[in-house]
């Protein structure tokens, strides 16, 4: 009789540690994924719903020194994946976890084996701040950016990233050739840009150790620069001399060391007959300059139509 009793002990027991009980929902408990130093995603497996129209499907979560408890239930309807995400863990810490099942007819929970995990070493990046862009000009800009603090980092290289789209790729990286060893600001002369042009830009902090800290996005935008603009012209002429006259203004954001405007003189079927100039050799920012171009040829009488265009432009 006690070998009958302890034999019907052992199947109770196997049966109960495999679900095998024709009450109870089927249940896998699947390896989890994404670890970090503080999240874990579990996964489980509702293998069979065994005869029940919905079951509920949830997790056990502990630690080697606590009982954390179960998630939140799921219901599920058909056979399939389940998952939940544990966030605020401890880093380095071992969890062991188990999936449940029960259905609506099912008399008690069925439950897969027992896994665990254990999260990360936590890794506390720098915090970076990107400050804003100053002596913007058409092909250049000073950018900014401070180390708030190191993180986990003993050293950092410092850079500020640029690029023409938001959100990034950052293409041009300018490098602070100085390593932080504690908090401060840095800043960057980036050139070579282009005018009338939207950059993206963001600070970085970056150890190996530990990973890059960045700064949130910014933008700014790059002048026109250098520019001479005819406002007005006209033909007149005097005696035997033809000419054009007219005026020019610096519209750009540079004073112009040189600026040159070529006049060219048609006949009245549009053809090429001559070309006059007119130049300058400093012209402010927004300085208006009155100029005139005359007909370099004696025979005037061909002369019915010109166009007047902007040929070169200097500055400093």
């Amino acid at each position: 009789m006690s070998r009958i009793l302890l034999l019907a002990a052992i199947l109770l027991l196997v049966c109960s540690t495999l679900a095998c009980n024709d009450d109870s929902a089927y249940v896998i408990t699947q390896e989890q994924y994404d670890v970090t130093a503080t999240s874990a995603i579990l996964n489980g497996w509702l293998d069979d719903l065994n005869g029940s129209p919905r079951v509920e499907v949830w997790f056990w979560v502990g630690t080697s020194s606590s009982d954390l408890g179960d998630t939140p239930r799921q219901t599920l309807t058909a056979p399939g994946a389940f998952s939940y995400q544990l966030t605020n863990l401890d880093p380095e810490t071992t969890y062991f976890f188990q999936a449940y099942a029960k259905g609506d007819t099912a008399g008690k929970a069925g439950a897969g084996i027992t896994r665990s995990f254990k999260t990360l070493e936590l890794v506390v990046p720098a915090t970076v701040t990107t400050g804003d862009a100053t002596a913007i000009t058409s092909e250049g800009a000073m950018l900014h950016g401070a180390v708030q603090s190191m993180g986990m980092a003993s050293s950092l290289t410092v850079s500020i990233e640029v690029g023409i789209t938001h959100g990034g790729p950052y293409t041009m990286i300018y490098s602070v050739p100085v390593t932080f060893q504690s908090p401060g600001p840095f800043s960057v002369d980036v050139s070579g840009l282009t005018p009338e042009t939207t950059y993206y830009y963001r600070a970085s902090g970056m150890n190996i150790a530990v990973g890059s800290g960045y700064g949130e996005e910014k933008s700014f935008e790059t002048t026109k620069g250098a520019e001479l603009t005819i406002s007005s012209s006209q033909m007149v002429t005097e005696g035997s001399t033809v000419k054009v006259t007219g005026q020019a203004q610096n519209t750009g954001t540079l004073p112009l060391t040189y600026a040159l405007i070529t006049v060219d003189f048609k006949d009245g079927s549009g053809a090429l007959l001559a070309s006059g100039n007119a130049e300058t050799y400093s012209l402010g920012i927004g300085e208006i300059w009155t100029w005139e171009a005359t007909y370099p040829l004696t025979d005037i009488s061909n002369v019915a139509s010109y166009e007047a265009q902007v040929a070169q432009i200097l500055w400093t």
